[in-house]
């Protein structure tokens, strides 16, 4: 594991990942470019699919009042709560057009590829 600053938080990642070596290498996506483009101090920020906390973390670190991060993978949900990030409120469910259970599909190639 290696850790990189987001903001004033420490984040975790695995370089042995896709996403590791990516976040830790290249540290931009557009989600974090549009984070800091269009964030405005006080927003309350979504982010559904929010895996390992990164973009999440970009938000605050953009001046979101809190971000809302949706993760229905419970390592990744338990993996977001160690952060222990106060404005940062995690939910551990998926997202649909409907209340029910379904199943989670999680890849076994792409850490970040779960359906």
């Amino acid at each position: 594991m290696q850790n990189i600053k987001i903001g004033k938080h420490l984040l975790h990642l695995d370089p042995g990942t896709k996403h590791g070596r990516i976040y830790l290498t290249q540290r931009w996506t557009i989600d974090t470019l549009m984070a800091y483009s269009f964030l405005r101090p006080a927003d309350r920020v979504l982010d559904v699919g929010a895996n390992v906390g990164f973009t999440a973390l970009h938000y605050l670190a953009g001046g979101a009042k809190e971000v809302h991060a949706v993760e229905p993978h419970p390592d990744l949900a338990e993996r977001l709560r160690s952060l222990h990030v106060d404005p940062l409120t995690i939910h551990e469910c998926a997202l649909g057009t409907h209340e029910g259970v379904a199943k989670l599909y999680e890849s076994k190639t792409h850490d970040q590829g779960h359906t």
